[in-house]
């Protein structure tokens, strides 16, 4: 078994997040996943329709959780939504 130095653990990590932001983009007009799939703002501007879509999402095959952690972080930062509540 090979160990990793910390310093090749953050590399790693910082290359997957440069690859996950390459994947979901915002722009004046909403989020874009993988250049194609749009969510314009205002159908996730509240924690409620950014619930349904979330949910919407984990149906799709492509999904993964850190993509839906990067759309819950950009609808969150973009609308000022605490999605940390009771946490």
């Amino acid at each position: 078994m090979r160990f990793i130095s910390a310093r090749e653990l953050l590399a790693k990590a910082q290359e997957a997040e440069a690859k996950l932001a390459k994947r979901i983009q915002a722009d004046e007009e909403g989020i874009v996943l993988d250049g194609h799939y749009e969510i314009a703002w205002d159908r996730i501007d509240n924690l409620a329709k950014l619930t349904a879509w979330i949910h919407h999402l984990t149906h799709k095959q492509w999904i993964t959780v850190a993509m839906l952690r990067r759309i819950m972080d950009l609808a969150a930062e973009h609308h000022g939504l605490n999605i940390h509540v009771n946490c």
